[in-house]
């Protein structure tokens, strides 16, 4: 029943554009998790959560995250990436904007800045 839901918010990527946001944090047991989500004007998504346990969370390895997300969301979609300000961040955005210079990167320093990185002046394409 929820995917039927989310058909129409998916159909509208293409002509709306979409910012793909990522959130890296640690549970109580100590295992790394990451999560992508969608925003687009017509809404949020919650794409997918990893368990990084036992993966080195390297730039290499997190780019290829990255690009496959992005390649699963669909690359003339993705107007922008919205990421933490970590040290590897800066490394993973150069791998990306290698394989996908159109993509535009926005570092946060603070999740307070979300709300601003998501306005919709942020999903202009063209």
């Amino acid at each position: 029943r929820w995917k039927k839901m989310l058909e129409p918010i998916k159909a509208s990527w293409p002509t709306s554009g979409v910012s793909i946001v990522f959130d890296g944090w640690t549970d109580p047991a100590r295992h790394p998790l990451i999560n992508f989500m969608v925003f687009s004007l017509n809404g949020l998504v919650f794409l997918k959560a990893m368990d990084a346990f036992g993966q080195y969370k390297n730039a290499q390895y997190m780019g290829e995250l990255f690009i496959k997300v992005i390649e699963d969301v669909g690359v003339d979609s993705c107007v922008q990436i919205i990421i933490d300000n970590a040290p590897v961040c800066k490394a993973i955005s150069m791998i990306v904007e290698a394989k996908y210079p159109q993509v535009f990167w926005t570092l946060l320093t603070t999740t307070c800045q979300l709300p601003l990185a998501v306005h919709p002046l942020f999903f202009a394409k063209g």
